[in-house]
């Protein structure tokens, strides 16, 4: 029993209203069929009795104090009630469950939510045994019968926050306040608006993956072919909708089927077939989407829209069918449709990809001059190009114009912009690409990225920051197959004068599997003569073997000059012993032909 006297004090520590207590809710004063439940005995002071009362005359109640996390709230009682089977009809229940995405058959749930999740209603006896209160007497009864638990998963980086955040998942489940049980459960995505790509951080925390947001849609339009009658039949752009999710999920056979539903249904709008179009184009299937295009414009009932040759554009676009594209833009033309900024967005975008930059700056000129003005999304293009066609000048025009759309969340832009600078003769372009690239994550790695940047140091003969790129690339398991980028390398260290730096590096790229030239071991011979370390130098040659680069003409003239420079005249006759053995000199040319030969080389 509870000490009357801490019972106001326990009283103000709870949540519940001290009114809630009230004769028609609470099961003790229920009655069937004009009795009292025989489990619940009759209230012997009336209306007027108090908790106190009722827990005296109640030997169902029992109370036992039990520890508590937090103490600040005084004691913590449970309590166990017996319920009558009167507080739940006499037929079973039925209790509806979550319906998972695709009926949890196309796409398996990545949540560990404790209930079913079959498509199927769940059938269970009424409980017998209420869950323990974990309040007394006069803060237990509920004014509710249930309560609805919400959660919400929101987009978000590591780093920093998007803003702003968006819901991307829905969840809750209906609880009963007298059971403790799950009545229902409903669960949904949602696609974000504003950052509609999911980032990394975002699909490891939450478990949701990008493919799950975008398909919400779809699965209300099945919930709704499900529902549909006479009354209230589908709408074109509902199927369209459907369609075009289908195609982003990589199902054009389901595309197909919906679109063919439509047309059976007596719907005959563009919005099909451009959906249908862009689900054969998002695919790659060129030849289905003409086919799709032409099929519209044989259909009396509906034509070709600025959207349907937009797509088209795109199909071609895409596939730098540039000659088709161009084709596409003069039916425009004799078709009077105006253009619109999706339409040179598109042919824009063809062009650079094909690396047309006259076509793509033509098109760019036409467009200011027309009524349509450059988007964000144009001038990104147009930065593209002229970093792909290493036009610094006007990249830094455009980059001016856009520099904290760029900065902020175009990393493949700022990517390009990077290789610009390390392909160009640019005076401050070390400085750009430092700056560049604070706006990279620090945990993000690019070989190709990490390649390029070793090769714009190594030509900059900054030795100390080239050597930390070749360190992160060989832990990263990278593999260094051009020429060009060893021969950058090599060049540094000569001109740095750091052969034993070039000896160790030679080392690990052979353990490595990087591509040696025989440049390399050349660079490491006339650097060890240099510093008359001829012992050394005659070393080489075996490195050399062990990879089986043969010894060139080149080879023996620069180990003639080594010796030759430090005054070791035999040395350096055996040399020519050897070219001749080689057959890398005429043997009727005379001993001093051969000598201003060599010299003069």
């Amino acid at each position: 029993m509870i000490d009357p006297a801490a019972e106001d004090k326990m009283q103000g520590n709870h949540e519940a209203s001290p009114g809630c207590p009230k004769d028609n809710a609470s099961h003790s004063n229920s009655q069937e069929s004009g009795n009292f439940v025989p489990w619940f005995p009759e209230h012997k002071a009336g209306k007027d009795a108090t908790a106190s009362d009722f827990m005296k005359t109640n030997n169902s109640m029992i109370w036992e104090p039990c520890a508590m996390l937090n103490q600040s709230y005084g004691p913590f009682y449970r309590q166990e009630t017996f319920a009558p089977s009167y507080s739940y009809p006499n037929f079973l229940m039925v209790r509806p469950v979550q319906m998972n995405a695709f009926e949890n058959n196309i796409y398996p749930a990545n949540r560990d939510y404790p209930f079913p999740t079959d498509n199927r209603y769940s059938y269970m006896p009424p409980p017998v045994k209420m869950i323990p209160q974990a309040y007394p007497y006069k803060g237990q009864i509920q004014e509710f019968h249930y309560f609805v638990v919400i959660d919400f998963e929101a987009t978000c980086d590591k780093e920093r926050n998007p803003h702003p955040q968006e819901i991307i998942e829905f969840p809750s489940v209906l609880v009963n306040s007298a059971t403790g049980q799950l009545e229902a459960v409903f669960q949904t995505y949602v696609r974000p608006a504003y950052h509609q790509h999911l980032t990394d951080f975002c699909k490891e925390l939450t478990g949701i993956q990008q493919i799950q947001v975008k398909l919400y849609e779809f699965i209300v339009f099945d919930w709704r072919r499900k529902q549909a009658d006479g009354e209230i039949p589908i709408l074109a752009e509902e199927y369209s909708k459907a369609i075009a999710i289908a195609g982003r999920t990589k199902n054009t056979d389901l595309a197909t089927e919906l679109f063919c539903d439509a047309i059976a249904a007596g719907i005959h709008e563009t919005c099909l077939y451009n959906a249908l179009m862009s689900a054969y184009m998002y695919n790659g299937f060129i030849k289905n989407a003409v086919s799709v295009f032409e099929d519209l414009k044989r259909d009396a009932k509906c034509k070709p829209t600025i959207v349907s040759y937009n797509i088209l554009l795109s199909v071609f676009g895409r596939s730098m069918l540039v000659d088709h594209m161009e084709t596409v833009l003069r039916a425009i033309d004799d078709s009077q449709l105006s253009y619109t900024i999706t339409t040179y967005n598109t042919a824009i975008a063809a062009y650079v990809t094909a690396w047309k930059w006259d076509k793509m700056e033509s098109m760019y000129e036409s467009m200011v001059k027309g009524s349509i003005k450059p988007d964000a999304d144009t001038l990104l293009l147009l930065l593209k190009g002229y970093a792909h066609s290493v036009n610094i000048e006007k990249m830094e025009q455009i980059y001016d114009q856009i520099k904290e759309i760029v900065n902020n969340r175009q990393v493949k832009v700022i990517h390009a912009m990077i290789c610009a600078y390390t392909k160009s003769s640019h005076p401050d372009r070390v400085k750009k690409v430092e700056a560049l690239l604070k706006h990279i994550p620090e945990d993000e790695y690019r070989s190709w990225l990490n390649v390029l940047l070793i090769r714009m140091y190594a030509q900059e003969d900054s030795v100390d920051v080239m050597e930390g790129l070749i360190s992160e690339a060989l832990q990263q398991n990278t593999t260094v197959t051009t020429v060009g980028i060893m021969r950058s390398i090599i060049s540094s260290y000569f001109r740095s004068s750091a052969v034993d730096e070039l000896a160790r590096f030679i080392r690990k790229a052979e353990n490595a599997g990087w591509r040696l030239c025989r440049s390399l071991y050349h660079r490491k011979m006339v650097m060890y003569g240099q510093q008359n370390r001829l012992g050394e130098m005659h070393k080489v040659l075996d490195e050399m073997e062990n990879f089986r680069l043969s010894r060139t003409k080149k080879t023996f003239m620069i180990m003639y000059k080594a010796y030759s420079n430090r005054g070791r005249r035999s040395e350096a006759e055996t040399i020519i012993g050897m070219m001749w053995k080689y057959g890398f000199v005429d043997p009727q040319d005379s001993l001093v032909t051969l000598l201003k030969l060599l010299n003069n080389d």
